[in-house]
């Protein structure tokens, strides 16, 4: 498998349980690790901090705009 070349053992197993618990979430972290490494911005083993950053950005790419309402 790809991505135990590009993933660190504790990386590779929250990207694990991020597949259980959120597969599109998955799907989109795959997506840009592959994308990361064809572009050759990854050099060497993507550590769990890295990969941790990697959640915190595709999660702030996904969150919706807020609406709120003032009443007057």
């Amino acid at each position: 498998m790809v991505l135990q070349q590009l993933l660190e053992p504790p990386a590779l197993e929250r990207l694990n349980n991020i597949r259980i618990s959120s597969p599109d979430m998955f799907e989109q972290l795959v997506q840009l690790l592959v994308t990361l490494y064809q572009q050759g911005r990854i050099s060497g083993k993507v550590s769990e901090e890295q990969l941790k950053s990697l959640v915190a950005r595709v999660l702030e790419q996904k969150r919706e705009p807020k609406i709120t309402f003032e009443r007057k």
